[in-house]
């Protein structure tokens, strides 16, 4: 009977629990906590609504001051109009076995996706390999390869991907191959020359004193070795980039610092003097202007030609005959 007893008394209880907690009042629950519809609904209507904003007195909000600076900044603002090309160099030791990494770069990196110029050397591409092995969507492809004449069997090669944001591909043309930089420097002195490679014991700085180098990070191992120069001062900035692929030298990224000549020099102040119209009607009034539109018509061309030339006769003044002929 008393084993009875407390198997009742238990049902009871847990009868007694389930009312309490289906009641809604926290208070008298023992198990977990249980709100009404309508209770919950309360509970929303305190919050504040996401358009509703405190409203702040204008002495007391902050005030942006000054903006954002860097390297890298500066270049994500200007992205395809840069100064000068934004490059990505290095040494890949065979290309078209890493065309798949660099195609998903180039998708998915903002680094690579908005670079001018990718720069590649020791591409391993000879005369059977087609261009279709080294394609890259969204680029134009100039290649180099090593030509027997160098000497050296196997190895070497450069291609230059040329970004189509950055230049139209129907304006990119291989015009001539030098060897001799100096030629290029007699023939063009104001053009912009660089050049990228893989300096191995070579370097050129004794033999180009006018060209600046710019690779200041490590490209293999604690050695620099893939070196970039240009001729114009406070072009560049370099940074490390990981290695394509297998490669055992790391890539460089090169970004433009070179402000304008425009931008360095202060501004100037000129003083221009304007015809009045009083000169302007006296000019007129010296010119016989019908000469020289009933002889030309409606060619403008050579009316602006016969105008501008410099010939005494063909400004008239009033103690000119008008019998003399032109």
């Amino acid at each position: 009977m008393y084993v009875r007893f407390m198997e009742f008394t238990l049902v009871v209880l847990l009868i007694s629990s389930l009312f309490d907690t289906a009641s809604g009042d926290p208070s008298q629950s023992r198990g977990s906590l249980v709100y009404s519809r309508d209770q919950l609904f309360a509970l929303r209507s305190s919050a504040p609504l996401p358009k509703e904003r405190p409203d702040v007195p204008p002495e007391l909000m902050r005030t942006k001051r000054g903006c954002r600076a860097g390297v890298e900044r500066r270049a994500r603002r200007r992205r395809y109009r840069p100064v000068l090309p934004s490059i990505i160099m290095g040494n890949v030791r065979s290309l078209p076995n890493k065309m798949d990494e660099l195609a998903a770069l180039t998708r998915h990196q903002r680094e690579y996706r908005e670079s001018s110029l990718l720069l590649f050397t020791e591409t391993w591409l000879t005369a059977l390999t087609p261009d279709t092995a080294a394609q890259l969507e969204g680029f134009t492809l100039l290649r180099a390869d090593r030509s027997r004449e160098s000497g050296k069997r196997k190895g070497g090669g450069l291609a230059v991907f040329v970004n189509d944001r950055w230049c139209n591909p129907g304006h990119i043309t291989i015009k001539e191959q030098h060897c001799s930089v100096s030629r290029l420097q007699t023939q063009h002195p104001d053009a912009l020359l660089l050049i990228s490679g893989d300096f191995n014991h070579a370097s050129p700085s004794s033999s180009l004193p006018k060209f600046t180098q710019y690779v200041t990070c490590h490209t293999r191992d604690n050695k620099t070795l893939d070196l970039f120069y240009a001729n114009t001062k406070e072009a560049y900035h370099s940074l490390p980039l990981p290695p394509l692929g297998c490669a055992d030298h790391n890539l460089v990224h090169l970004q433009p610092v070179y402000k304008p000549l425009v931008q360095r020099q202060p501004a100037v102040t000129r003083t221009v003097k304007k015809w009045s119209k009083e000169a302007e009607e006296a000019l007129k009034d010296t010119t016989l202007w019908d000469v020289f539109s009933d002889a030309h018509g409606e060619d403008i061309d050579n009316l602006t030609s016969c105008i501008t030339a410099r010939n005494p006769l063909f400004l008239l003044s009033p103690l000119l005959p008008l019998s003399h002929e032109l």
